[in-house]
């Protein structure tokens, strides 16, 4: 419960230095953006690490600025890891994840996607599918598992070609400080 509450006192920090930092006219989404008391259980139980106590979103409209855009933000943060899940063939969707912590050292995450990829994100079905996954590799179901994979595969393969474009020709630096 402390880190809600935590969550919630460094909301203005973070969300302030994603507002200040922005780079071209890609839009800041805030909703769902505190990571809920249960999901934090869940993710204690899997004994993941937690660093998206906060959670923002990023959506770059027009795919030929979006490594500029990912770049400058893992530039701009204080970025401590970046995930880029265009190159990660088993995640239930495409995105690009900076890792940062505010002036008081607490973890927030700010996804970066593209239109088609926020959308597919926030579609109930791949959502289902991708909650399914993690179910199936935390119960160690691997018939489960591989079910939910193709199923991902088949609803994500208009992202395909999007995924193509991005890991071909555009310049993403998946390294840090």
């Amino acid at each position: 419960m402390m880190k809600v509450i935590l969550s919630v006192a460094n909301y203005p920090i973070a969300y302030q230095k994603l507002k200040g930092n922005k780079k071209i006219n890609e839009i800041v989404y805030t909703d769902n953006s505190v990571k809920s008391y249960q999901a934090i259980n869940k993710k204690c139980k899997r004994k993941e690490e937690i660093n998206d106590y906060l959670r923002f979103t990023i959506e770059v409209p027009n795919i030929q600025e979006y490594d500029i855009v990912c770049n400058h933000y893992k530039n701009k943060l204080n970025t401590f890891k970046v995930t880029n899940h265009w190159k990660i063939r088993n995640k239930a969707y495409n995105g690009y994840h900076v890792y940062a912590k505010t002036t008081a050292k607490f973890p927030y995450e700010v996804q970066i996607h593209t239109s088609k990829s926020l959308q597919y994100r926030d579609n109930k079905m791949s959502h289902t599918l991708y909650e399914s996954s993690k179910y199936a590799l935390d119960n160690n179901n691997q018939l489960l598992y591989r079910i939910c994979q193709l199923l991902i595969f088949g609803i994500s393969s208009e992202l395909i070609l999007e995924s193509l474009y991005v890991n071909f020709f555009l310049h993403l630096d998946d390294s840090f400080l």
